[in-house]
């Protein structure tokens, strides 16, 4: 199936911000092929029983932080 773009809708939330929408035009061929490498990418990175914890931007927001080998507080007490 070619895709057919997206559209975003911010509700307003705060008094006086009202609701925006956002659209998205479709991909085109080379970046609709790129998005699907990336998430196939993604998902064979995360098979199995064990995968490769990776530092990254995302990290600040992470829930497992203190459990993740890529972090300090997160490494085992004897490596």
């Amino acid at each position: 199936r070619e895709p057919g773009g997206g559209l975003l809708l911010y509700l307003g939330g705060r008094e006086g911000r009202l609701p925006t929408e956002r659209v998205q035009d479709p991909l085109g061929r080379e970046a609709a092929e790129a998005l699907t490498d990336r998430v196939v990418d993604a998902g064979r990175a995360t098979v199995g029983p064990s995968y490769t914890a990776r530092v990254g931007p995302w990290c600040d927001h992470c829930g497992v932080r203190s459990s993740c080998p890529a972090q300090p507080e997160g490494r085992q007490v004897i490596e």
